[in-house]
């Protein structure tokens, strides 16, 4: 199933390649109790492609989807470059790891297998930024929380019916920084791309209801300093979804970053259902000012709050 191997392959093949990795990043060995493969995503090469083989004795077991996802969910905190890949076309593992991961098919070709002594059929796949935030796939370290009434998991782009609209609606982007009021399809879609994507700085989760799957909103946390956001569609204002979702998410926040002392949040002085949320969750008002919001005209007075994890753990 790999092309590029010698055939047969000696002891000195690995250790030359072995070798050949040394100082170039990029090679990684996948572990259970004992080495059992690699992946491999160089990124120094402009197009750097991803490749892995895994033992035969662990096919099967979700290691490769696993592994794989763990270096592309680190390119993807660094970079938004497009990732290549392939597999021979009758690598039917091969074919369902890269489908879950979200690639997709991105022409054919034929390359020289050395264990086969002929040319192989390669469906070659391709990995965009957007289709590895909206990926089939759940992996193991995706956020998925619970509470009562509530899931908290990954936005995508499977979601863009009730973004667009509902959250756009006036009274519910007002009162938000980055919502368009009235917003079209393109601007809804290029909104979830760029929260879907977690990183080492920040994450973003849907807000949906636990006995339905209904969305309902979202909340996400980002920046220096961190900096706590969230919306509900307007509909379900007044049922204290915000605070049960925002208590459940600071809990994971503090818990994902250790060092983590201080969440700030803004929140608009015309919304003071929001400044109930944040005086439940132990927030205070630490100064005043004025935000910009795209669905706004101008600038509107906003204030600034402040949750140490001390005050948080205490309220909670």
């Amino acid at each position: 199933m790999l092309t590029s191997p010698p055939h047969p392959y000696r002891p000195s093949h690995a250790k030359e390649w072995i070798a050949g990795t040394i100082g170039l990043g990029g090679h990684f060995v996948i572990e259970t109790d004992e080495p059992v493969g690699v992946v491999t995503l160089l990124r120094h090469l402009p197009a750097g492609e991803l490749g892995y083989w895994l033992a035969r004795d662990h096919w099967g077991n979700g290691y490769m989807t696993e592994a794989a996802g763990a270096v592309l969910a680190d390119h993807f905190e660094r970079s938004a470059d497009t990732v290549p890949s392939g597999h021979i076309t009758d690598n039917s593992g091969s074919a369902n790891v890269l489908t879950k991961l979200g690639f997709r098919e991105a022409g054919n070709t034929t390359v020289f297998c050395h264990y086969r002594g002929c040319d192989v059929n390669v469906q070659q796949m391709q990995l965009t930024a957007r289709q590895w935030a909206n990926r089939p796939a759940a992996l193991p370290w995706d956020p998925h929380l619970s509470t009562e009434r509530l899931v908290l998991d990954r936005l995508t782009e499977a979601d863009l019916p009730v973004v667009q609209a509902e959250w756009g609606e006036p009274q519910v982007a007002r009162m938000t920084a980055t919502v368009k009021a009235g917003w079209n399809r393109t601007e809804a879609m290029d909104w979830i791309a760029a929260r879907a994507r977690h990183s080492a700085d920040g994450f973003g989760l849907a807000i949906r209801r636990a006995s339905d799957g209904r969305l309902l909103g979202y909340i996400g946390m980002g920046g220096t300093p961190k900096n706590l956001g969230y919306m509900l569609g307007r509909d379900h204002w007044g049922r204290g979804y915000a605070t049960e979702a925002a208590s459940a998410f600071l809990h994971h926040a503090f818990s994902r970053f250790p060092d983590l002392d201080v969440i700030e949040a803004g929140v608009f002085d015309d919304n003071p259902a929001s400044i109930r949320v944040l005086g439940k969750l132990g927030f205070r008002g630490e100064g005043a000012g004025d935000c910009k919001s795209v669905a706004r005209v101008e600038a509107a007075a906003n204030s600034l709050y402040r949750l140490t994890r001390t005050a948080f753990e205490a309220s909670t």
